[in-house]
Parts: C-alpha cells; structure tokens; sequence
C-alpha cells in the first residue's frame, strides 16, 4: 500500500529500507552509482565538445579570411561559441548536480 506513494528517487533507498526491511546501499554502491553517473556526464561533454569544436573552428577559419581589425567579428565569434556551447553546460551542471545529491542524500526524516 505504501508503494503506492510517490517517493523521490534519492529517498528510494531510504524507502526501501523503512518500508520493505531492505538494506540501504553499501558506501560502494553508491560510489560506483556516482562514478557511472559523472563517467556518462564527462562522456556527453567530450563528444559535443568535439562536434562544437569542429564548428568553431570552421568560424574561426570564415574570421581570419575577412581580415578585419574591428571587435564585430570577434564579439559575432564569441556569441557564436557561447551559443554552441550553452546545450553543454545545460545538460552536464545537472547530471552533477544529481550525482552531488546522490553522494549526500538528504537525511530520511
């Protein structure tokens, strides 16, 4: 009956040791959940930081070939980049974020 509750998934381990006498995830477990959850995050980052990579390097290549000395070409790079770069960060602060709470759960109450 009490499955039937909605429970966070950082309090599922919790959950499952209150409710149903299970035992909570060794201090290994968790390390080894973290490890894959950050190795996933870190893999993610490295392969759209190659396709950004790539695209900013053609930018760079169209830049040198107008051979201005004004700071619009190079603010356009940068805002180019900065957009390129925003789904990254986007998605990999929250996998940390989720891997930093799953280390430190907050304390069942």
């Amino acid at each position: 009956m009490h499955c039937g509750s909605p429970v966070k998934t950082e309090n599922l381990a919790y959950h499952h040791a209150v409710e149903h006498y299970l035992p909570p995830p060794s201090d290994a477990q968790l390390a080894q959940h973290n490890t894959a959850l950050i190795r996933d995050a870190i893999y993610k980052v490295s392969q759209a930081n190659e396709a950004v990579s790539g695209k900013l390097d053609a930018v760079l290549q169209e830049l040198k070939g107008l051979r201005s000395r004004s700071l619009f070409w190079p603010i356009v790079a940068a805002v180019i980049a900065a957009q390129l770069l925003y789904p990254i960060v986007k998605e990999v602060i929250p996998e940390v974020i989720r891997a930093a709470l799953a280390k430190f759960p907050p304390a069942p109450h």
